[in-house]
């Protein structure tokens, strides 16, 4: 029981113990590409027909990202899933389905982007071709069936998929762009008939035939440059994505094996060489080298990684050989839960998507109900039949619910990929909003302005007799089992002194009381002054066995044996450097900071002064309740709030406020329930998610504007108002084009989020 153990066993047993506790959930999360979706529209139409599905808790489809992210109750079935799509003339690709393999899934949704994008660019060869080719003929005047042929091969092969789409969603009673464009092509393409059968009933003749396939040809034409367009504001998960090697170095008896990493099990031993990156998450056996995670982390310097420290996967190692013991690995690591929570911010709403949402829900039937008016009140203004029924033409097909639809999405998937990059992991796109226009932001002492790297500094027994070893031994085989950063400073001290970690068994964790559990048959307690006179011990005794260690700033932390307190333990944790410098920024940028802590308030305290910030209000000593009450507070005051954390003893505080924002590192607790993560240790990385947050919302509103504006300019002057005052008419196909270069606009505007500096 007292054996010392190897760096490995230590390793081992922390891994082993690292989950106690966790149950298995109800509901799944499952995530796919989903094909058939040609516009914003769709994706509304799609997340509809998911959420009558039985035992579908919650539905999200991004456009954008062409994906689904769907809560299912145990009763779901894909086979009905899949039925109620095909309603719509979605599908999830056979394959494509994973719950754990996102490789696999976002690899399979890049095909099908690809695939989507050849087919739509041939539909846009055909009808522009067909197109020229009724012009040619209007010009040697051959005209009658040879002229509806071409016209005709032109709207209804090249736009088959827009009117078959377009007439699918106008059965479900949701129509969309295709419905527009399919209308307008179809309404030409019946002018070309009358034209031929009756050439002086439309007042004119040979200016409709080539309308139809021209709008369509246009009209494609745009989404394959959209398309483009939109696989560069994606590209950042597909980085993600090849960040992980497909195979590992697995040692086995003196034995190096290449094995798939599919086929890794948590506890093997992988082998790490120099210049390779890292395949899992784990912690470092043998070996020290340097390791590049700049693309996880946004960490620009090495950092060094030795014997019992934590690497990720997709990090690039230096030029040390390191053998690492498997935790983590897919869907399961660090870069795994990146991608999939890039995944969900891309396919969740942001607020301002719903004023689009709304906006668009009448969009279509007024655009219709316009294109009537405007037919009728030219015809009774005396306009001849041809010009009035272009006119209404040009109504439907300049009319672009899609720009609008896209104005909130594209910005989202943009700004999702460029925070990664810069190791600001985005979960929630609503947080990207609500982020720059809070008001109070709330800030936790352990981990969040210290480096979360706490040291023991000393160990005093109650009973002057009883041996320190002894006692540091049994706290740090309790400790071991916790994801808090004080708890590692219980295991480094045990090891530097070269004592044993023992085995320990029944291990408890109470955010923000302590942590207990049986070591050599005896319950051993580990919490803080307050929890510790909450159990029963008096508060004078307690009080005056840790005012020594208050005068000297060290965090009092109490040590029980069945019941019997035993020890006061001092730690001490570093400061971050560049602490004053950023909370001076948020305090510059018109954010009133405040600090919540779980610490001894005298601690708290001293921090401040020692990074002179003893002008910022603090609370110490602060239950998980009471920092998630003090949110609540905040927020019923209509101040928007955020909370900055990185505990388990945080969680309930960041679900609590506006957007909840946990440290790089942090537990996976608060990372859960965290709106943005911050992948890097450096505090900085709040100013940098700030400038992202104001950034987005900054494209959101350009591209709502442009949207809104575009239609309230284009529908008047395409029902032919500057023909009122002399001007020209706008020809469909001339309206096709601005539609689609609408569209266009949105998705270039937000692809400069991309590039955008976020250390300004």
């Amino acid at each position: 029981m007292g054996e010392h153990m190897e760096p490995q066993e230590q390793a081992t047993r922390q891994h082993q113990n690292r989950r106690i506790g966790s149950e298995e959930q109800k509901i799944r999360r499952i995530q796919a590409p989903i094909a058939g979706l040609s516009c914003q529209a769709c994706a509304q139409t799609a997340k509809n027909l998911l959420q009558d599905v039985p035992g579908v808790e919650a539905a999200r489809v991004s456009f954008g990202a062409r994906s689904l992210s769907l809560d299912l109750l145990p009763e779901a079935t894909i086979e009905a899933i899949n039925k109620a799509l095909a309603r719509g003339g979605y599908e999830i690709p056979a394959g494509a389905l994973s719950e754990d393999d996102a490789d696999s899934a976002t690899a399979f949704a890049q095909k099908m982007e690809d695939n989507e994008r050849s087919r739509v660019a041939r539909g846009a060869w055909i009808a522009g071709a067909s197109a020229l080719l009724t012009i040619g003929l209007s010009w040697y005047h051959i005209h009658g069936a040879w002229m509806l042929i071409s016209a005709g091969a032109g709207v209804f092969v090249g736009g088959q998929r827009i009117l078959s789409d377009g007439l699918r969603a106008a059965r479900l009673r949701a129509p969309d762009m295709n419905t527009l464009v399919g209308i307008g092509a179809l309404a030409s393409f019946g002018a070309a008939v009358i034209e031929v059968l009756s050439p002086n009933l439309l007042g004119g003749a040979g200016h409709h035939a080539h309308a139809g396939p021209m709008i369509l040809a246009f009209v494609l034409l745009g989404r394959v440059l959209e398309s483009r367009a939109r696989a560069r504001t994606g590209n950042a998960l597909a980085m993600m994505m090849k960040l992980a090697p497909t195979v590992a170095h697995v040692t086995q008896e003196d034995e190096v094996k290449d094995i798939d990493l599919k086929e890794l099990k948590p506890g093997m031993h992988i082998l790490v060489r120099p210049g390779e990156r890292v395949p899992v998450d784990g912690v470092v056996l043998i070996g020290t080298s340097a390791l590049d995670e700049s693309l996880l982390t946004g960490e620009p310097l090495p950092q060094e990684r030795g014997p019992g420290e934590r690497v990720h996967a997709g990090a690039i190692n230096g030029t040390g050989a390191l053998t690492v013991i498997t935790e983590g690995v897919g869907a399961e690591s660090a870069l795994g839960r990146i991608t999939r929570a890039m995944r969900e911010a891309q396919a969740s709403r942001a607020d301002s998507q719903r004023l689009a949402d709304r906006a668009s829900a009448f969009f279509v039937p007024a655009v219709l109900l316009i294109s009537l008016v405007t037919l009728v009140g030219w015809l009774l203004g005396g306009a001849p039949l041809g010009d009035s029924l272009g006119r209404a033409i040009s109504v439907v097909v300049i009319a672009c619910p899609c720009a609008l639809g896209l104005a909130t999405p594209m910005a989202v998937v943009a700004a999702s990929g460029r925070g990664a990059r810069a190791g600001v992991l985005v979960r929630q796109a609503s947080a990207l909003e609500r982020l720059c226009a809070a008001e109070v932001i709330v800030l936790d002492k352990t981990g969040t302005l210290t480096l979360g790297e706490p040291e023991l500094g000393s160990l005093v027994p109650v009973d002057p007799k009883a041996n320190e070893k002894g006692l540091l031994a049994r706290a740090a085989s309790v400790e071991q089992n916790s994801e808090q950063p004080l708890a590692q400073a219980f295991v480094r001290a045990a090891r530097e002194q070269g004592l044993p970690i023992l085995p320990s068994d029944q291990f408890v964790a109470e955010p923000g009381l302590g942590v207990s559990a049986l070591v050599t048959g005896r319950r051993v307690w580990i919490g803080s002054p307050k929890a510790t006179i909450q159990r029963g011990h008096k508060a004078a005794w307690v009080n005056e066995l840790c005012e020594p260690l208050r005068a000297i700033g060290s965090t009092p932390v109490m040590m029980e044996e069945d019941g019997t307190l035993v020890a006061t333990i001092g730690l001490t944790d570093r400061p971050r450097k560049e602490a004053p410098e950023v909370l001076a920024a948020l305090e510059d940028q018109g954010l009133q900071v405040q600090i919540a802590s779980g610490d001894d308030p005298a601690a708290v305290g001293a921090l401040l002064k020692a990074l002179d910030l003893e002008r910022i209000p603090f609370e110490g000593s602060a239950s998980p309740e009471r920092k998630a009450n003090l949110l609540i507070e905040l927020g019923a005051e209509g101040r928007g709030t955020i909370m900055v954390g990185d505990g388990i003893n945080d969680a309930p505080a960041l679900a609590a406020a506006s957007v909840g924002v946990a440290m790089g590192g942090g537990a996976d607790v608060a990372l859960e329930s965290a709106d943005l993560a911050l992948m890097s240790s450096d505090l900085s990385g709040l100013l940098r998610a700030l400038r992202l947050s104001r950034l987005t919302r900054r494209t959101i509103i350009q591209n709502l504007g442009w949207a809104f504006i575009y239609n309230l300019l284009g529908l008047p002057i395409a029902a032919g108002l500057l023909t009122v005052f002399g001007g020209p008419d706008l020809p469909p196909p001339f309206a096709a084009a601005a539609m689609a270069m609408s569209s266009i606009c949105v998705v270039l505007n937000s692809l400069r989020l991309g590039r955008a500096n976020l250390d300004d």
